[in-house]
């Protein structure tokens, strides 16, 4: 589990200034500003990085010793979830499994490992850290670790909602579908109690959405241009 500190419950008090950001981010750079995907995914990344240096400081958090407490089942269940996230897209759309295959798709890799990591560092490990050192105490029962799991849910679930209700680009009708699968990206996170294991399963998921969206039209668009039927 994270490292404890004897500040306890004020930890709490970053809950509302993350809640801010991770709707305010991607509102104003994306809903008011209109910023491409490739410079969101830069500021985000920057933003992401800043907020939780600025926690560890002023909350003598490390988050070196905390990345330590369970990063093997955390490794191992982030790839899991991670895996499972490309074989379901893989499946539902085959071009997507064969433009993995393609050295033109290196750049959307990219794109989905460096928000992959952002989001789920702010939407995912960030509240699951601060709400396990507010509430856990410094022996928790079983009682006791399972009502500050349900809050840490709780607290993502929020935070998923808050940040895909920021973005401009994103259907109603899709939001329930982006928060299930931010949920399931941080499962790993929420019972290994790693920091590790929701980048992990949160990049994979990132990267088959950001193929899908780059390449898979021009994949369907070249196979369309050919004769139906038969041998192209």
């Amino acid at each position: 589990m994270p490292e404890q500190n004897a500040k306890t419950w004020k930890h709490l008090l970053w809950i509302p200034i993350n809640a801010i950001l991770v709707f305010g981010l991607p509102y104003l750079l994306v809903s008011l500003m209109g910023l491409s995907r490739d410079s969101y995914y830069i500021w985000l990344y920057i933003f992401s990085i800043a907020f939780i240096g600025l926690y560890a400081k002023r909350s003598d958090f490390h988050w070196a010793a905390s990345l330590k407490s369970g990063w093997a089942l955390g490794v191992i269940s982030g790839v899991f979830i991670g895996l499972v996230f490309l074989s379901l897209a893989a499946m539902s759309k085959p071009a997507l499994g064969a433009s993995f295959f393609s050295a033109s798709i290196l750049p959307f890799l990219w794109r989905g490992l460096f928000y992959g990591l952002a989001s789920a560092v702010l939407v995912s490990v960030f509240p699951f850290v601060v709400v396990w050192r507010a509430l856990s105490g410094t022996n928790p029962g079983v009682f006791r670790k399972f009502g500050v799991t349900i809050v840490a849910i709780l607290s993502i679930g929020l935070m998923s909602s808050l940040y895909n209700l920021g973005l401009s680009d994103l259907k109603r009708d899709n939001l329930g579908n982006q928060i299930g699968k931010s949920l399931i990206a941080a499962v790993p996170t929420i019972i290994s109690g790693s920091p590790l294991a929701a980048p992990i399963s949160n990049v994979l998921l990132q990267m088959s959405e950001s193929v899908e969206r780059g390449s898979l039209d021009g994949i369907q668009t070249a196979k369309s241009k050919t004769a139906p039927g038969g041998i192209n």
